[in-house]
């Protein structure tokens, strides 16, 4: 019965601290992205019902079907092709679309399931009184799909907390994830630091959730 496995992991500069506020970072910006995207793409497929849409509509659903492993091989691939003049592998910024093609999936679908329940003809009385485009979805659409946006921002928020695949396997140089840090610890026989560390996730990802 100790706290300073928690300890080791708050000191200033060290690399559990790090590890937290990095894999914090990613998970918020994912989390935001995937909602715009989603969100946006929702919309879009469920007032389109064309071709494209069912064919868009399907490949969101990808990123449950393939294996996550196969998706980061193929993100390293993908990035270290001759013809890539982005340099993004080995840095943070693999990590964040790695994170985005892996779990925009759910944002997706948390907004499909949203905009199932908005009636077309609202935003088609909206547009009788006067209501453009953009007024008619920030006023009308929004507040109605938002409850749904935001339990996607926290699923992908806590998902992306706690991955390991994407996080060990295309892990930059320097950088560490919680997911990266706990396999370390792990690795390296530092159990206790390792539950500590997992510890510290499971109250962030239930505050977030709370």
């Amino acid at each position: 019965w100790t706290l300073a496995n928690y300890g080791a992991i708050f000191q200033k500069g060290s690399e559990g601290l790090g590890a937290l506020l990095t894999s914090a970072g990613l998970s918020f910006v994912t989390a935001t992205a995937c909602v715009l995207v989603g969100g946006i793409t929702a919309y879009a497929l469920a007032r389109n019902k064309g071709a494209l849409a069912h064919f868009v509509d399907g490949l969101g659903v990808l990123p449950r079907v393939i294996p996550r492993i196969v998706t980061a091989v193929a993100f390293i691939m993908a990035w270290n092709a001759p013809w890539v003049t982005l340099e993004i592998y080995n840095t943070i910024w693999i990590l964040l679309l790695a994170y985005f093609a892996l779990y925009q999936s759910d944002a997706m679908r948390f907004g499909d399931s949203g905009m199932r329940q908005i009636g077309l003809n609202l935003e088609q009385a909206a547009s009788c009184l006067g209501a453009n485009r953009i007024q008619i979805w920030w006023r009308v659409v929004l507040p109605m799909l938002g409850p749904s946006l935001f339990a996607a921002w926290m699923t992908t928020f806590v998902v992306c907390m706690r991955d390991w695949v994407a996080s060990i396997i295309l892990l930059p140089p320097g950088v560490q994830t919680v997911g990266s840090f706990i396999f370390n610890q792990f690795d390296q026989g530092q159990i206790a630091v390792a539950m500590a560390m997992a510890a510290c996730t499971v109250v962030l990802s239930s505050t977030v959730l709370i």
